[in-house]
């Protein structure tokens, strides 16, 4: 598929709805907050707006780009919104990247070759779904790889954040994933206040393995709705 094919799929319509999705809830909570929301504005707007994926790489570099102003407004916050935004904005931005036309997840669109997601059988979707689910567990599991020396703190005070993260580098299921990675996050909320670099790095990690999490589950809803329809 080329790539104008790629970004009229209702695979990247729903990645894109997802990123939106968290935008609007962080320009609706500094809204409320009596924030700055111009810069969240301007990417919602462009985001909203995007026609072809020859920009997708510029829009989600200006995401990127934004992050120091977005989350400097985030951390005027003082009660639990603010942990809920940070998880938005990382959310947004990672999914945004792993929409790139260099990413893993388009690599798997391009795998089917001629045949759109959207075109295929109720068996060859849930063979692709299960294929894009074990991609996932992959990229995750090298990601928590790579970070693990990121979170020494909190291994050595929570032997059970720990033990956790270290089973989701061999974890092989989806759901279990999904479930075990709400606890880490669960675990840093309550030992973390997010008002460091330090901190805010370790919740990046999560939210880039969530982001896949919680994309592809929308998709896979999506898809198999629109099946029964």
């Amino acid at each position: 598929m080329n790539k104008k094919e790629i970004f009229n799929t209702d695979f990247f319509e729903s990645g894109l709805a997802y990123i939106l999705t968290n935008l609007d809830f962080i320009q609706e909570e500094l809204e409320q907050e009596k924030l700055q929301t111009s810069l969240v504005e301007k990417l919602i707007t462009d985001f909203e707006d995007v026609e072809e994926y020859e920009t997708w790489d510029l829009l989600t570099n200006n995401l990127i780009q934004s992050k120091n102003k977005i989350l400097e407004e985030i951390l005027k916050i003082k009660d639990s919104t603010k942990f809920n935004l940070l998880n938005s904005y990382f959310l947004a931005k990672n999914l945004a990247i792993y929409l790139k036309s260099n990413s893993f997840l388009i690599e798997q669109i391009n795998k089917l070759q001629m045949n759109s997601p959207d075109d295929l059988s109720e068996d060859k979707k849930e063979e692709f779904i299960n294929n894009l689910k074990q991609e996932i567990l992959k990229n995750n599991s090298e990601l928590y790889k790579q970070n693990e020396r990121l979170f020494k703190e909190i291994f050595d005070k929570k032997v059970e954040f720990k033990k956790i993260y270290q089973l989701l580098i061999k974890e092989t299921e989806f759901e279990d994933f999904n479930y075990a990675n709400e606890l880490l996050f669960n675990m840093l909320n309550n030992n973390f206040k997010f008002n460091n670099k330090q901190d805010l790095l370790k919740l990046e990690v999560l939210n880039n393995a969530q982001s896949l999490i919680d994309f592809l589950t929308f998709y896979e809803s999506s898809l198999f709705n629109n099946e029964e329809e």
